[in-house]
């Protein structure tokens, strides 16, 4: 679950930085300048922050590297990938974060060579190692799920649930994939709701993204678009939001992408500015709406 903390928080920083480059490339009117200039002018008094931040990622990725989860490393790797692909796709900074990457990705290696990455290598090369245990938990939560095919346990019944209905599996806390033990305790309502409006959330933050031309706001919400993504496919193996600080750090991600794709300049001052509207329901069905929220409330 450390693994998956900092698989969330990598994308972030790396967004944050490749934003900032971007703004001062534009305030100082870098354009034409050379890569000795350019080097200069991040690595100064004025910009001198960025490295220490560069620094910070680089010790952050090796971090990740040694925690030899290979969940989270796959993770974090897809969400770089993504985040690579969508600045290349809306051309804007591409050289910047491709000189950022380089990097990033050599300083990382040479510091990973000399601490040693033996005992890393071996976990990668133990392709069953962890695999057998993790396919007869899955096994017994589609079992449970079978059994209770709605609504579901209930929300935090999971263990309780495999002890009755599945003796084989022991004292298991977890299903070991956030999906299926979403789906064996609140059934396939609660898992659309929450996959669901997850997907809808980042489709949307990507359209308003490829609006937006502010480099800050470009590079904090694409962050968090690839720390979703990150903790999304380390979560089909390990049960990273059952750890309340990684659950924690995942709903302050979502609000700070949030409010940054939806952030404004006006009159010298940034705003929050949200569009809404208005669902006007038949009378009949507003007054059945409660006693029908009190029922599946029971249910």
């Amino acid at each position: 679950q450390f693994a998956s903390y900092m698989a969330m928080v990598l994308p972030m920083g790396l967004g944050y930085l490749w934003g900032q480059l971007l703004q001062a490339d534009q305030g100082d009117r870098m354009a034409g300048w050379g890569w000795r200039e350019r080097l200069v002018a991040v690595v100064g008094a004025r910009h001198g922050w960025l490295l220490l931040l560069a620094l910070a990622l680089v010790n952050m990725a090796a971090v990740l590297i040694f925690t030899a989860s290979r969940g989270a490393i796959a993770g974090f790797l897809s969400a770089l990938l993504f985040f690579t692909l969508l600045v290349a796709w809306s051309r804007r900074g591409g050289r910047h974060l491709a000189l950022l990457g380089l990097m990033l990705a050599f300083c990382v290696l040479a510091y990973a060579l000399w601490l040693g990455i033996d005992h890393v290598w071996q976990r990668f090369l133990e392709i069953d190692d962890g695999v057998s245990g993790r396919t007869a938990i899955w096994s017994g939560t589609l079992e449970l799920i079978d059994k209770f095919p709605l609504l579901g346990t209930g929300l935090g019944t999971y263990m309780h649930g495999v002890r009755r209905y599945n003796v084989a599996l022991g004292e298991t806390g977890h299903a070991h994939n956030e999906y299926l033990q979403l789906l064996a305790e609140a059934g396939p309502g609660g898992l659309l709701l929450v996959v669901g409006g997850l997907g809808w959330f980042c489709w949307r933050t990507l359209q308003h993204w490829f609006s937006r031309h502010d480099p800050e706001v470009l590079g904090v919400v694409l962050g968090g678009l690839s720390s979703v993504l990150a903790t999304g496919i380390h979560s089909i193996v390990d049960p990273n939001f059952h750890v309340p600080a990684n659950a924690f750090l995942f709903s302050v991600i979502l609000a700070l992408t949030c409010v940054a794709v939806h952030l404004r300049q006006h009159q010298g001052q940034s705003v929050v500015v949200f569009r809404t509207s208005e669902l006007r329901l038949p009378r009949p069905l507003r007054l059945a709406m409660h006693p029908l929220a009190l029922a599946l409330t029971l249910a």
